[in-house]
């Protein structure tokens, strides 16, 4: 009888020093979702390590088109320690095989999309932004004396420009008639 061979499957490896958003691993995650049909929206890695029951460990978020999110909390091996799925840790079957892990995460975020999406919808359906407050009256009225006064030193400008003009053109009247006057006289 021939043995038979099981199919060998490349496992992710995390690098925990070097985890970013654009680390191979987590490309390799985020395109396994999309090869599923789930489509992700975005991937944070923040620097902050976090430190639960003696074990240090990382998160990564994948946000998914539709608000929902699953965290890979990622221990200084590079192994998953724990997976969440919408803040809520979940439990996975097939955990030696990260082919079938991913593809049961995709299959319960596909299935709760519908029901995450009704949630979300009612949690923010209530959320007013709050209009811009009235201004008092006694600011509305300031603003108006300002603007009177600004008009009031426009006009003054105006009248004193006006006046400049005027004295120059009677000073070079003077002064020809000065010139004129020298001429005779001298």
């Amino acid at each position: 009888m021939p043995i038979k061979k099981k199919k060998v499957v490349k496992r992710i490896v995390f690098s925990f020093e070097d985890l970013t958003a654009k680390s191979a691993a987590v490309k390799k995650i985020k395109n396994r979702f999309e090869k599923l049909g789930v489509k992700v929206a975005n991937v944070e890695v923040p620097d902050k390590m976090k430190r639960t029951l003696g074990v240090t460990y990382r998160e990564v978020f994948v946000l998914f088109e539709d608000h929902q999110t699953v965290t890979f909390c990622i221990k200084k091996t590079g192994d998953i320690f724990q997976i969440k799925l919408n803040g809520k840790a979940i439990p996975i079957h097939d955990q030696d095989n990260q082919e079938a892990a991913i593809a049961e995460i995709a299959e319960r975020v596909s299935a709760g999309s519908s029901t995450f999406l009704k949630k979300w919808q009612k949690k923010y359906a209530n959320i007013t932004v709050p209009a811009p407050k009235k201004q008092g009256t006694a600011v509305v009225k300031r603003e108006q004396v300002l603007l009177q006064k600004k008009t009031d030193i426009k006009a003054a400008r105006d009248e004193l420009a006006a006046m400049v003009r005027d004295l120059t053109a009677k000073l070079e009247s003077l002064r020809s008639e000065n010139k004129a006057l020298e001429r005779e006289i001298g």
